[in-house]
Parts: structure tokens; C-alpha cells; sequence
């Protein structure tokens, strides 16, 4: 009577870990019924982001807005392919590519009302992130 009654906890503690590792009846997750996971990238991000955050406007979405440099001139040139629309979040984030990281040319954002409408503010001036996988962040307030 003895024997039993240390063999019967021995028994429950086998079966709840067989229980909570999944093997009972010899069988084990399946890799298909498993959620989705993310893969991971290929590669390591090289380049860092802009963002522009807009306050002050109740439709966001309709605005309009550009980055543009300054030269060693003093003029501001359009960035071509820094242009478009906040999010709903009243955002707009661009990739900034490995070789402007670091770079101490003058940035600014500037806001319209809509695409080729009336400029209704601009940022302060920034610089492009100092290493990859960093975010410069710039805002502007918007007074309707």
C-alpha cells in the first residue's frame, strides 16, 4: 500500500507533463496550425526615417506636403520623391537611404493645402539621421 501511494504522484506528474508539452498520444503540433509569424528580414536595415507629425487641422488627409535642402547657396530645393499625404494620424515618414545618414545639409518640411495649393506653414529646419534605424522627428502646428 505504501508503493502506491508514492507511484500515484508519479503517475500525475508524468501525465501533466506530458499534458503541457503536447505529446499526449504521440502527437505534437503541427507547424501549419501554428499563426503566422513574421519573418525575419534579409537583411539588416541600413538607412533610417523622417517623420512629420501635423497638429491643428481636422482633416489631415487633405493637406499636402514636400521636404526640400538647402544648397550651399541658400536656395531650398523640392525633394522629388518626398512628397504626398499625411496619414490619419496626421504623419508622413520617409526612408532616408544609408548615404544621407549623418549628413549636416539643411532639411525643412513644408505643409499645403492639398497637392498644389496654398502653402500654409513650414517646419523648422533638421538634419538627416546621425546612424541607421534612427528617426528624425519634426512636427508643426497648424492654426485654422
Amino acid at each position: 500500500m505504501k508503493q502506491i501511494k508514492h507511484i500515484l504522484p508519479m503517475i500525475g506528474l508524468i501525465t501533466l507533463t506530458l499534458l503541457l508539452t503536447g505529446f499526449t498520444n504521440g502527437s505534437q503540433l503541427k507547424p501549419e496550425l501554428l499563426p503566422p509569424r513574421p519573418k525575419p528580414p534579409k537583411t539588416a536595415v541600413t538607412g533610417g526615417w523622417i517623420s512629420l507629425t501635423i497638429s491643428g487641422h481636422d482633416h489631415p488627409m487633405s493637406l499636402w506636403t514636400t521636404v526640400q535642402w538647402q544648397n550651399e547657396h541658400g536656395a531650398w530645393i523640392t525633394v522629388d520623391g518626398w512628397r504626398g499625404s499625411p496619414n490619419e494620424s496626421a504623419t508622413v515618414e520617409w526612408f532616408v537611404g544609408s548615404e544621407l545618414l549623418g549628413d549636416d545639409t539643411e532639411f525643412r518640411w513644408n505643409v499645403y493645402d492639398g497637392e498644389d495649393e496654398t502653402w500654409l506653414a513650414t517646419s523648422d529646419s533638421f538634419t538627416m539621421p546621425e546612424m541607421a534605424q534612427m528617426l528624425t522627428e519634426v512636427s508643426v502646428f497648424l492654426d485654422n
